[in-house]
């Protein structure tokens, strides 16, 4: 299932993990193994300088009706999700930008430095018993697959990464 190549990667996929959890949502590998589940994302966003707060944003695709995307921010809205839906086309867009960099076979962007240092991005993906998690610190992903990966997820789900504080 995880695999990552960066010693350093350890101290952040726990944490943003934990949120997740704290926060009641189930994982990407549960929520894959559901009933008409054809696929789920998330991107866990942990914002180092406090500007916004944390959060999960869940992307689930059924085999049938639309795909539906759940943003629950950490200590707002009483983490109750923000609940968007998105038309299929939207989806099949961000869907085909994010397997076309390989994202399956992607390991975590080497070099992120300690947790609080900068921002940083768990990206998972799950369908049936596969699952994979990539963690990106969006702002040092210049180059390569891991920028690419920045760029389909601001570009293409921007609301999986949107800023709210409060």
């Amino acid at each position: 299932m995880f695999r990552s190549d960066s010693p350093l990667s350890h101290s952040h996929a726990p944490s943003l993990r934990a949120l997740a959890e704290r926060l009641g949502i189930p994982t990407v590998a549960k929520l894959a193994r559901q009933p008409g589940v054809s696929s789920v994302f998330r991107v866990t966003a942990h914002y180092h300088d406090r500007r916004a707060r944390d959060s999960v944003a869940t992307l689930v695709r059924r085999n049938t009706g639309a795909p539906v995307l759940e943003v629950v921010y950490d200590r707002l809205f009483e983490h109750k999700p923000i609940v968007h839906a998105l038309t299929g086309e939207r989806y099949q867009t961000f869907y085909a930008a994010a397997m076309s960099i390989d994202f399956d076979r992607m390991t975590d962007q080497p070099g992120i430095p300690p947790y609080d240092v900068t921002d940083v991005w768990l990206v998972e993906r799950a369908a049936g018993t596969f699952a994979r998690e990539v963690l990106v610190a969006p702002t040092l992903a210049l180059e390569g697959k891991h920028a690419m990966l920045v760029n389909a997820i601001r570009h293409g789900l921007p609301e999986l990464v949107r800023e709210a504080s409060g």
